[in-house]
């Protein structure tokens, strides 16, 4: 009866007993033109009857199933070829290519998280997606539009303007690392170090190139328009998607401070405006004035600050309907505003603008 190779297994083949290449394959279930390939790139030199002549055979030893082991499993761990062949000929060592392996996808993970993130940026200003990667957030564009309007910007776009070549290249090796370091926080490592990171962007921008300490969100976020310094700068430090993923993370960390900072006043008028529509009102304008002074419009008119506020509240109704993203911004369970209380707010202020 002939022996079956797949059931004895290679412990039961003898160190000098040959094998066919036939037997070998149904042992290691690893085809004939894979094992073409290893040979190709000299990971496999199994003993042949002849090279280069009709009636060829390999004779397989048990080192050389052996070898052919190592390199199938070498193959589920996701190695290549290419890098196989450095681990046999001693040139690289397993665990350096693992390391490597792994930090490649460590940096893939935080380009997902980043992407998702940007994603979830442009859901919740209700724009589309396509658009929002081509473009940028319009909905918080059309709000930086009214800080751009605003004399001091002027003042600020003179400074820029100003600057020589000297001045930018010092920009620019300063904000590398801080680009960087935005880049590799990723959602997973939770998301204080993502404020962190922004804490440190806003903190160059403000002293490095606007020189106020007390600029506000708006006024950081209205300087990447396109080709703008800070637009360039970021690009150059961190590529293509750098702006992109530095304005996802600027907006949630504003939107988690400014929840938090409003979500007393939000609830108050919700709570008042159940039971006195009218008596909501006063304390609705007073939200909203307080609203715009947070954006960096405290000039805003009562009039204009009704008609800013609900723009924002809208963006808070967006983070509050995705639970993942919630629980991404306040682990903690800070925030305490819910739908219906924005949702009533938002009624007021629609009331109050319609006086």
């Amino acid at each position: 009866m002939a022996r079956d190779i797949r059931k004895e297994g290679l412990e039961s083949i003898g160190e000098d007993e040959v094998l066919s290449t036939g037997q070998v394959i149904k042992l290691t279930g690893i085809s004939e033109g894979s094992i073409r390939k290893y040979e190709d790139k000299g990971l496999l030199s199994v003993e042949q009857t002849g090279k280069d002549i009709s009636n060829n055979r390999r004779r397989w030893r048990k080192d050389d199933i052996r070898q052919l082991g190592r390199i199938k499993a070498l193959l589920t761990y996701g190695f290549k070829l290419d890098e196989i062949g450095l681990i046999f000929n001693g040139e690289a060592d397993v665990v350096d290519v693992l390391q490597g392996k792994l930090e490649d996808l460590q940096r893939e993970e935080a380009r997902l998280h980043r992407l998702i993130l940007f994603a979830k940026h442009i859901q919740v200003t209700d724009e589309d997606l396509v658009d929002g990667l081509l473009h940028g957030s319009l909905g918080m564009d059309d709000l930086a539009d009214l800080v751009r309007d605003e004399p001091g910007w002027e003042a600020h776009q003179h400074r820029v303007e100003a600057l020589t070549d000297e001045d930018l290249a010092a920009l620019r090796e300063s904000v590398e690392p801080i680009v960087c370091g935005l880049l590799s926080a990723t959602v997973s490592d939770g998301f204080e170090a993502v404020e962190r990171q922004v804490n440190a962007f806003t903190e160059w921008w403000k002293e490095a190139v606007l020189q106020d300490p007390d600029a506000s969100f708006l006024e950081v976020w209205a300087s990447f328009e396109d080709d703008s310094l800070v637009a360039t700068q970021v690009e150059k430090a961190g590529g293509e998607d750098a702006c992109a993923t530095v304005q996802a993370m600027l907006f949630f960390v504003f939107m988690k401070r400014l929840m938090l900072c409003i979500q007393d006043d939000v609830l108050q008028v919700a709570q008042h405006a159940e039971d006195d529509a009218a008596q909501a009102l006063p304390e609705a304008q007073q939200l909203a004035n307080g609203l715009t002074a947070q954006l960096g419009l405290e000039g805003a008119l009562d009039a204009d600050a009704v008609l800013i506020a609900p723009h924002v509240l809208f963006f808070a109704h967006g983070i509050l309907q995705d639970r993942a993203l919630l629980d991404l911004l306040d682990p903690t369970r800070e925030l305490r505003l819910t739908l219906p209380a924005i949702e009533r707010t938002l009624e007021t202020l629609n009331l109050l603008a319609s006086d």
